[in-house]
């Protein structure tokens, strides 16, 4: 997404099994959002008002969030900070935060039936264990989602604590975006403390004091947007940098060759030294492109391997930023998470591994009742994200209508299949 911050939070979306208030089940459906706002959180905004009963669970790691000031670079694009006031603004205009439950974590998303006892099915074919008669062939599935909240004290002299809630729905949609888990080198040393791995790691070091234009160089190691972002919050300090990336600056596969640079002037800027074949610094900044780490050393050295150089470059650096990508964490789905890919038995990415949806609807193709929307899907920009909301409301909709209907008989069994 081109947006200047990033998400460290799972999304997802419940939606209850019966649209009404009037059940003792948590009739209702919930979001979870950072509360940071992302775009994501405009489209499933609309879903909480296309259905009256609503909860939006808000969870996120306890991270800052980086905000390049695009105003700086004379931009004619809103700021991250100011795409996140937005959007927080938004709720309450829309007198929408009544539904919102912040700071959860979720940690169990698993099929049950809907008398809560444990689904238990064939894992070998699939089925569902009817051994006990036509009244387990007609008890429904449903999903349970499970999790905990952090909830502070009466009072300052209080500490938090969790308070563990859970929700029953026939429904969960993921939007879980695919900054969960960044991506790592699997080189010597990647370990030590002064390798990080996001740009809020990054962006703590510097508002603690650990880092100031005195420093040593910080080593940043990526060619894409997260990379652009610590050069750009690293050089604002006045912090010299050096820039490792694997490719030509002038690569055709570069994302900033995708970006209009009226819009996006300061990844623009790093793209124009990113390409500059001056030897040594610029400004603060140093590049090594077609180089590839080989070592994080005890000294606080990084270890390079350059195209057309012999031997290894020595960066003695203060603290080295590894930036490569991310990948999504759907651990909380216990095992079902390695068969809703694409190609089954593979993480998710959604690069590479997408989770395999009907295009139409976008609910699992494997596990009726799970959607699942954003990068987790392919779809890496906010443009895209509209028609997939769209797309799982629309869906959602028509079978509320089949359910209203008095007409309508023969409702679709719930298909339960086992991995």
């Amino acid at each position: 997404m081109f947006f200047t911050f990033h998400l460290y939070c799972i999304y997802s979306l419940f939606i209850s099994k019966r649209f009404s208030s009037s059940s003792n089940h948590v009739s209702r459906f919930c979001i979870s959002v950072d509360d940071d706002f992302s775009p994501v959180v405009q489209f499933y905004v609309q879903l909480c008002e296309q259905f009256e009963s609503a909860v939006i669970v808000c969870f996120r790691e306890h991270t800052s969030t980086l905000d390049i000031h695009t105003t700086t670079y004379g931009s004619p694009r809103a700021s991250a900070g100011e795409v996140r006031q937005y959007y927080r603004d938004y709720v309450v205009s829309q007198r929408l935060s009544p539904y919102f439950v912040n700071r959860v974590v979720v940690t169990s998303v698993k099929r049950v039936y809907d008398d809560c006892s444990e689904l238990q099915a064939d894992c070998e074919s699939g089925e569902a264990d009817m051994h006990s008669g036509n009244m387990a062939s007609s008890r429904r599935v449903v999903w349970e989602v499970r999790g905990y909240r952090a909830v502070d004290g009466l009072n300052t002299a209080e500490s938090s604590h969790q308070e563990e809630f859970c929700y029953r729905a026939p429904v969960v949609v993921l939007a879980a975006g695919a900054y969960a888990i960044p991506n790592a080198l699997h080189v010597p040393g990647e370990t030590r403390p002064f390798v990080l791995h996001s740009v809020a790691e990054l962006d703590d070091r510097i508002r603690h004091g650990e880092l100031n234009m005195l420093s040593d160089p910080v080593v940043v190691v990526g060619g894409g947007l997260s990379a652009a972002d610590a050069i750009l919050r690293v050089r604002a300090e006045g912090i010299p940098v050096a820039h490792v990336f694997r490719r030509s600056g002038r690569d055709n596969l570069a994302v900033y060759r995708q970006l209009p640079p009226h819009l996006y002037p300061e990844y623009d800027a790093v793209y124009r030294l990113m390409c500059s074949n001056v030897i040594g610094p610029i400004d603060g900044y140093s590049s090594y492109p077609n180089a590839i780490v080989v070592d994080f050393t005890s000294n606080n050295e990084v270890l390079l391997r350059c195209d057309g150089t012999e031997g290894n470059i020595v960066i003695r650096t203060s603290f080295a930023v590894v930036l490569i990508g991310s990948r999504p964490n759907l651990s909380f789905l216990h095992g079902d998470e390695l068969e809703v890919g694409v190609i089954p038995g593979v993480a998710v990415d959604g690069k590479h591994n997408p989770v395999d949806v009907d295009p139409w609807t976008y609910q699992s193709h494997r596990l009726p009742g799970l959607y699942a929307v954003g990068p987790l899907v392919g779809d890496g920009f906010v443009r895209f994200l509209r028609g997939g909301a769209v797309a799982v409301t629309s869906h959602l909709w028509q079978q509320r209508e089949k359910q209203a209907d008095p007409v309508e008989t023969n409702r679709p069994t719930a298909e339960i299949t086992c991995f």
